[in-house]
């Protein structure tokens, strides 16, 4: 792993991003020149480069999450994203994830909690709170390493971004790197004081510490979720869904829930924002700039989404956000037609000559200003829907279902180009044509859960490796062993060459939280 030794420098191109957002970087214009003397007064001018770099990663990268789920669809680019339909992922995407948020996100996230922490033992010789500071880099290096490991299984934690006493760390197993998030997060929490001052130019929050342990709780769900999957804890005797003996997981689960200190309101999500400006644009927009003028040729909504949204045949209505996930297919121009997976146009033609006959990303999702979602208050609400059903609690299941829908329909309403919102009625009827409490099944509430992380391509594939719904069939031209879906990202040959520490794991290898018989 060498490249850890490197030198953790910021970015021009990464500061373009930011430039827009905050006053971060005043102490120069060029942010490679920051000096250590300069960086020791305001560390935190490394907390938006960090940010941005796990941001980009996420929007450009991994795309492929939301293929591998079937949420998305690759059609175009001259097949380069249909050939990610079928499987095909190349080294060069494991190598940016890998060494990218090792290097730039956790790297530079670390060297501010190192100088925060000196700080800490005379904190009025610097112009910032470097307890607050400390705590706010930390919940951030936390959601890289949940981030990675998502993506990795096994991957360096208790001795990762510490190059000179780990010049080859070696990677933990991955039930060990989610019970280390969680108890980093609570000390990170613990520290957080809200009547002081925070990070300076916080575009996530404006300086609302409350919404940051908001934010550092709901990573924990998300990652107790996946513990509570790779435990085995996904069945139990009687109840459908239900659990088995109370054991120390879930009680952590009920009292983080019982608590309440998560995100549950739209304003409190966690997003890094992007601009309709030239150099601070969605990453994935600005390919659609770069090769088609701005329009999206490269990405549709999957067969089994518009499928499982139109609901023919099924008890539920069509579901009211299909319309603003989607654009109705160039040909029937009145239909939504999902893509099947591995399938889908050339995109060498644009769209709008009418010969694609498939139904894209819309242009709600797919635009300049889309912001990368990290956590929600949508997300939050379905995961306490499942957690009241898998104790037996279904009124209270139902309702916070019906709480999570709301949210989601309402958070993709208030973007800012949405011609044809949904409306109260629309709502209502939606919900109410969901299952009664009584009728009410888990896999009911874990269908919801895959929707609404339409947007969100590492937590859909989560989602979808945790639970296995919808029930998905392989694209039939899989280049992977058997025409599995991928399971995992395999760490690049060049880290592995330099690091005899670090395995290869085939990408149809289960990660660790899909269960019992998985593997690291």
């Amino acid at each position: 792993m060498k490249r850890f030794a490197t030198a953790l420098i910021l970015t021009v191109a990464l500061a373009g991003v930011l430039t827009g957002c905050s006053d971060f970087l005043d102490i120069n214009e060029d942010p490679n020149s920051a000096t250590r003397e300069q960086l020791e007064q305001v560390p935190e001018n490394l907390i938006p480069q960090a940010a941005a770099q796990l941001a980009v990663n996420k929007s450009i990268e991994n795309y492929y999450g939301a293929i591998f789920s079937q949420t998305w669809a690759g059609v175009g680019f001259f097949g380069n994203f249909t050939s990610a339909g079928r499987y095909n992922v190349g080294g060069l995407t494991f190598g940016n994830t890998f060494i990218n948020n090792y290097q730039d996100a956790a790297g530079n996230f670390t060297q501010v909690i190192d100088i925060a922490e000196q700080a800490q033992g005379d904190p009025g010789a610097v112009p910032y709170n470097p307890t607050n500071v400390r705590a706010q880099a930390e919940i951030l290096r936390q959601y890289t390493y949940f981030y990675l490991t998502s993506f990795f299984g096994a991957v360096p934690y208790t001795e990762a971004n510490r190059v000179e006493q780990f010049p080859e760390p070696s990677p933990d197993p991955q039930e060990e790197v989610l019970r280390g998030i969680i108890a980093e997060l609570d000390t990170a929490v613990a520290n957080i004081d809200p009547a002081k001052q925070g990070i300076g130019g916080d575009f996530f929050y404006e300086g609302n510490l409350d919404n940051w342990e908001r934010f550092a709780n709901t990573i924990k769900l998300k990652a107790y979720f996946l513990l509570l999957s790779g435990e085995g804890s996904r069945t139990g005797s009687g109840v459908e869904g239900a659990l088995p003996n109370e054991n120390d997981l879930q009680t952590e689960i009920e009292n983080l829930i019982a608590e309440g200190d998560l995100i549950q309101e739209n304003s409190q999500n966690f997003a890094f924002p992007y601009l309709d400006e030239a150099t601070q644009q969605n990453p994935l927009y600005g390919l659609s700039v770069q090769f088609s003028n701005g329009e999206n040729v490269s990405w549709a909504c999957s067969q089994e989404l518009v499928n499982q949204m139109l609901a023919e045949g099924e008890s539920r209505d069509q579901d009211p956000r299909l319309r603003l996930y989607c654009q109705e297919d160039q040909i029937a121009g009145s239909d939504f037609t999902g893509t099947p997976p591995g399938a889908g146009g050339t995109g060498s033609q644009p769209l709008s000559n009418g010969t694609i006959d498939e139904s894209v990303v819309s242009d709600i999702i797919h635009r300049p200003e889309a912001p990368e979602e990290f956590a929600t208050a949508a997300e939050v609400l379905l995961k306490e829907a499942e957690w009241a059903f898998r104790n037996g609690n279904r009124s209270t299941a139902r309702t916070k279902l019906e709480e999570g829908i709301r949210l989601s329909i309402e958070e993709i309403n208030g973007y800012t180009n949405v011609a044809s919102p949904v409306t109260e009625p629309e709502i209502n009827a939606y919900l109410n044509s969901l299952p009664s409490a009584g009728n009410l099944t888990l896999e009911d509430i874990q269908l919801q859960q895959w929707i609404d992380l339409f947007e969100r391509q590492i937590d859909v594939w989560n989602q979808w490796r945790r639970t296995k719904v919808p029930d998905l069939t392989p694209a039939a031209n899989a280049v992977t062993d058997g025409g599995v879906i991928p399971r995992r990202y395999n760490i690049p040959q060049n880290e592995r060459s330099a690091n005899p520490n670090l395995e290869s794991r085939r990408i149809e290898t289960p990660v660790w939280f899909e269960g019992p018989s998985a593997n690291n």
